[in-house]
């Protein structure tokens, strides 16, 4: 599935979209390579098994030994250099197209500004907290008319704004993909909040119970290994 001769079933199958990278059917690769290589020691006696565990880690590092290399080194690089100016904005910016939403027609050229702007009409724009669930700021509109308003977070599935805590109408359909806004003539405290996918609630309660489980059998093997 991640030869390029899979394309084939990738075209033709939907649902394969939510892998969104082929590399990682690379993990089941990996975990069951882990098994099948512990696996060996339990068909060898245990006084070869230092003999083994030796082998095995020669054989890893002599196969992989060619990607032990640095691809590309700057001597002139620092810290500081790495991590301010057009260095950090590529590092920023570096995984941005894998999780970018469908409606967002042009990708950004520079990193999102620190608070939201006016598109249209007069505003003041203040107390602006942005986190990955959760954003607000508080806005003064002095004028009789409508002002119109861009959020700098990509709009997804279950955002949900607020405007004096009362759900208000917003959209997306600007290049850039992010939440926007009308704004009446008055001041307000606008708040996003977003909301869990039926899917991330159900992710979440299985964590949760795996969570749970492991601490109990864990206690559980632990009383009765005392007793």
């Amino acid at each position: 599935m991640t030869h390029s001769k899979s394309v084939y079933l990738w075209d033709r199958l939907p649902l394969l979209a939510f892998v969104q990278f082929p590399w990682r059917f690379l993990g089941i690769a990996m975990f069951a390579g882990a098994i099948l290589s512990g696996s060996l020691f339990l068909f060898i006696k245990k006084k070869y098994h230092l003999y083994l565990a030796i082998t095995l880690s020669f054989f890893i590092i002599a196969l992989n030994f060619g990607y032990f290399r640095v691809d590309q080194y700057d001597p002139q690089m620092t810290d500081e250099k790495k991590l301010s100016g057009k260095e950090y904005t590529i590092q920023s910016m570096a995984t941005l197209m894998d999780y970018m939403p469908t409606q967002v027609q042009e990708f950004p050229k520079e990193l999102a500004p620190d608070s939201p702007w006016i598109v249209t009409g007069d505003a003041q724009i203040s107390q602006f907290r942005k986190r990955s669930n959760f954003w607000r700021f508080t806005v003064e509109n002095s004028t009789n008319q409508p002002a119109t308003i861009k959020v700098p977070v990509f709009n997804f599935p279950h955002w949900t704004v607020l405007l004096d805590q009362q759900p208000v109408a917003f959209r997306d359909n600007n290049p850039e993909g992010v939440i926007e806004l009308d704004i009446p003539p008055g001041k307000y405290t606008v708040v996003g909040r977003f909301e869990n996918t039926p899917l991330r609630s159900v992710a979440n309660a299985l964590s949760m119970t795996s969570l749970v489980a492991l601490i109990l059998y864990l206690v559980i093997s632990d009383k009765k290994s005392l007793s």
